[in-house]
């Protein structure tokens, strides 16, 4: 039997909690009650109970710092909150010390019965693992799914299937089913805290379902969880899933800033279709670019439109890093393979009039930012708008736009930096990937003030000193997930000189238009298969 201690200041509320649990119904015992965060922790320590029921606010030991102490001392206790107050700061700290649930008072039977019957759910399937895992297998387990679903396990499926045994992860290749979701409308310092509380509760939710067996998946620093697993009845998965979604967002309404977004692949057979599956999971849970009430996005041939959307977004955050980084001839070699890459998808000309257009306001925004074209220029008739519009085929757009670049570059070729500028690029380009490189080490290195160094850069390149290292940083995290190396997001982050994986995400996010993730996963479609380009961008108008 499971069993549950009830904890709270008030007799009162002690007494209601037990009366509303169905105890035989769920197959709980009662291990006792307390009205304070110590004497609670003594009973845990004797009695060990499966379940803590806790108020946030307990004279002597409040539920968080209790609940820190049952972390940090690794209780596997599971520990549902009550609470008065719609705090969210709570709710943060919760998850973090991984807290089950977080319920609100006054106390409904129904929320209360639901919480539980999850979480004893959940319990004994815990309970009914027979494979041992030593304390390192967890993590190894982890490493190798990222590699299986992002395409990095070359391996026949035999072998698959062998490493997969080898990791305790008994995924069949009959009936597999992917998911991949996404927070929506979330609280942005949630430090990913919030993707592991997605993760945890849409397993939860699948493993209680009948249909699903051999779940198994990871959350990711980019705010995106993927799920795996095998269904048993195919032929009814999109209801099934429609019905778990809707759970999943009235579980994270009621408790979280934030809600959720599922993209689902078709049922298929094979490990070796597990990488193209989570592609399109992926791109279905992208489509809520233009649908926002849904919840649960399948496939249904409409995911070439979003992935180029996808794809052009990032494109044009590379070409702005790119031209930030002050790398003309780099760009210019970009932008041709920008278009050889839509040459190959044969696109339609209204899809390559719509790219131009993108494309050069890439571009003027980069010459506005420079300063490099004046009012008389712009009346001459420089910018390419005009002549976008004009319906010129695939190829005729291409020249268009190179020939804009080229009279930019030209224009930045005759702006000349002064040494210390030239200094400081140069610098930057060397330590870029040092995680703690600022302004005062710069500056120490070229000998002048900060402020000077700051003032200085920023007029004659256009770009703030952080800028231009941000933008150094985004084009090498850029070739690493596009060069199919195997490494993980926190790697490439630390290698780029970001110390944090999460902020690093949120960056690059921000920047290219895609997560980290989804940019490695369509790293065909962001560059070309034989490109090979250096990974430091050289200001080679200056230097």
């Amino acid at each position: 039997m499971i069993t549950v201690l009830i904890v709270d200041d008030e007799y009162l509320i002690r007494s209601l909690v037990k009366s509303l649990i169905p105890w035989e119904r769920l197959g709980l015992t009662f291990a006792g009650e307390a009205a304070d965060g110590e004497q609670a922790y003594q009973i845990i320590q004797e009695k060990h109970p499966d379940i803590v029921i806790l108020d946030i606010n307990l004279p002597i030991m409040n539920g968080l710092e209790l609940t820190k102490k049952l972390y940090e001392n690794g209780f596997d206790t599971h520990v549902i909150f009550l609470t008065g107050y719609r705090n969210f700061e709570y709710a943060r700290l919760a998850v973090t010390y991984r807290a089950y649930d977080f319920l609100l008072k006054p106390i409904s039977k129904e929320e209360l019965s639901f919480a539980l019957e999850r979480l004893a759910t959940s319990i004994r399937a815990e309970q009914v693992k027979t494979v041992p895992l030593n304390p390192e297998e967890p993590a190894l387990q982890e490493a190798f799914l990222r590699r299986l679903c992002f395409g990095r396990v070359g391996a026949s499926p035999d072998l698959t299937a062998a490493e997969l045994m080898r990791h305790a992860l008994p995924l069949r290749p009959e009936n597999l089913l992917v998911m991949s979701a996404e927070l929506r409308f979330h609280d942005e310092n949630s430090d990913g805290v919030y993707t592991y509380a997605l993760f945890n509760i849409l397993q939860e939710l699948i493993l209680k379902d009948d249909h699903f067996k051999n779940v198994c998946g990871f959350p990711s620093e980019d705010e995106r969880t993927i799920l795996l697993a095998n269904i048993l009845a195919p032929e009814k998965v999109q209801e099934i899933l429609h019905k778990i979604g809707a759970q999943a967002n009235r579980i994270l309404k009621s408790n979280f800033p934030f809600t959720a977004v599922i993209g689902v692949s078709e049922v298929f057979s094979g490990y070796d279709r597990i990488h193209g599956a989570v592609r399109t999971a992926i791109h279905c849970a992208d489509r809520t670019i233009c649908r926002t009430e849904e919840i649960v996005f399948f496939p249904s041939g409409g995911e070439t439109g979003a992935s180029f959307e996808a794809w052009l977004v990032a494109a044009c955050g590379t070409l702005k890093s790119i031209l930030t980084a002050g790398a003309w001839q780099k760009g210019r070699a970009y932008l041709q393979s920008v278009f050889r890459t839509m040459h190959r998808q044969h696109l339609n000309q209204s899809v390559f009039r719509t790219a131009s257009i993108r494309i050069s306001a890439v571009l003027y925004e980069e010459a506005e930012r420079r300063g490099i074209l004046n009012t008389a220029e712009i009346e001459r008739g420089a910018l390419p708008t005009g002549r976008i519009v004009g319906h010129p085929t695939g190829r005729e757009l291409e020249i268009i736009l190179l020939d804009f670049y080229d009279t930019l570059e030209s224009h930045s070729e005759q702006s000349s930096l002064s040494v210390l500028t030239r200094n400081v690029k140069r610098y930057v380009l060397a330590h870029y990937r040092e995680c703690d490189l600022g302004l005062l080490q710069i500056a120490d290195n070229v000998h002048a003030s900060q402020a000077y160094v700051s003032s200085l850069f920023k007029r004659e390149t256009g770009t703030s000193i952080t800028e231009f290292i941000t933008a150094c940083r985004l084009r090498t995290a850029a070739d690493l997930l596009s060069a199919d190396t195997g490494i993980g997001l926190a790697e490439v982050a630390q290698k780029t000189g970001w110390s944090d994986p999460y902020y690093f995400s949120k960056i690059f996010k921000k920047h290219f238009g895609v997560a980290p993730s989804k940019f490695a996963a369509d790293s065909d479609w962001y560059l070309e298969p034989d490109e090979s380009e250096p990974q430091t961008a050289e200001p080679d108008d200056t230097e």
